[in-house]
């Protein structure tokens, strides 16, 4: 009959099952995994932002890709050491465009419509400076500080990336749990 016809051939639902079970890799979890971890030490960065200054950082975001810029420059064109070149931007530059914009434009409390206004406003300069030093008709690629190879734990392969990437979103989130939670300055705020 006409529900017979419709109904896939057994070999044709082998292969929908094989494709399936392919779909739910380990490896393909770990990398959503990290992804999603990258995501949450952003929404904590912007937690963070807003408990020390009271402002709501729509630009947070596009201080990111500045710092992404600014690695990809050192360490490509400059040829700094890759891991050197994350901590002039992480541990320098992030923290001293931070301390600028908080004492030049962040200072004085304002009401919140303002605040946010401001930072959609940061955003779009900041997208004219990347935009105005690098352009935009090229892609920039860098290596990963973790490596490219694939590491084998049992059975399942996983990107050295992917276990770098999560191992130091743990670091980082422990590190800020404490610094919020047992410190003065972090409880404090």
């Amino acid at each position: 009959g006409p529900a017979e016809a419709t109904r896939p051939a057994p070999a044709s639902l082998a292969a929908q099952g094989a494709s399936e079970a392919a779909m739910f890799e380990p490896i393909f979890l770990v990398s959503v995994v990290a992804v999603a971890m990258i995501y949450a030490i952003s929404s904590f960065g912007l937690i963070v932002t807003y408990r020390v200054t009271g402002v709501f950082n729509l630009a947070f975001g596009y201080q990111a890709a500045l710092a992404a810029f600014l690695y990809w420059q050192f360490s490509v064109p400059w040829g700094l050491n890759p891991y050197l070149a994350a901590a002039v931007v992480t541990f320098g530059i992030g923290p001293a465009l931070g301390v600028l914009l908080q004492q030049t434009v962040f200072r004085r409390r304002r009401d919140v419509l303002t605040a946010i206004m401001i930072t959609i406003g940061l955003g779009v300069g900041l997208t004219g400076v990347i935009e105005t030093v690098w352009g935009t008709g090229q892609a920039r690629l860098v290596s990963s500080l973790f490596g490219t190879e694939l590491v084998t734990i049992g059975s399942t392969r996983f990107t050295a990336n992917d276990i770098g990437v999560i191992a130091s979103c743990v670091l980082i989130a422990a590190a800020l749990a404490v610094f919020l939670n047992r410190s003065r300055t972090g409880v404090l705020m």
